[in-house]
């Protein structure tokens, strides 16, 4: 959720292909996803949307709002907080970010 936007991405089967808002679409296409289905609830802003998702990708396997992963209490994210930085994620998480470009 980003302001009034609200976002679930699905995993689908593979060949189903990238069933999604357009604006959704070239970011999922270009992040390598293959076979998605998402839905847009509320706002449908174009930056909204974009946002959203990158938050979405950017939480990884490890979420911040999820807790540390070892029973330790989750946090509840602040409204309009965008995007964090790769140290700032990194600092949150408690271990470094490894780079998947070569």
């Amino acid at each position: 959720k980003l302001g009034a936007t609200r976002l679930i991405i699905r995993p689908r089967p593979v060949g189903f292909g990238l069933r999604c808002n357009p604006f959704l679409h070239q970011v999922l296409r270009a992040a390598g996803f293959k076979d998605i289905s998402a839905k847009v609830w509320g706002s449908r802003n174009k930056l909204n949307v974009i946002k959203c998702a990158f938050n979405m990708i950017q939480g990884g396997h490890a979420p911040v709002g999820m807790g540390d992963g070892i029973g330790g209490k989750g946090k509840r994210l602040s409204r309009g907080m965008g995007m964090i930085g790769k140290e700032e994620m990194e600092r949150a998480r408690g271990r470094k970010l490894i780079s998947l470009r070569k």
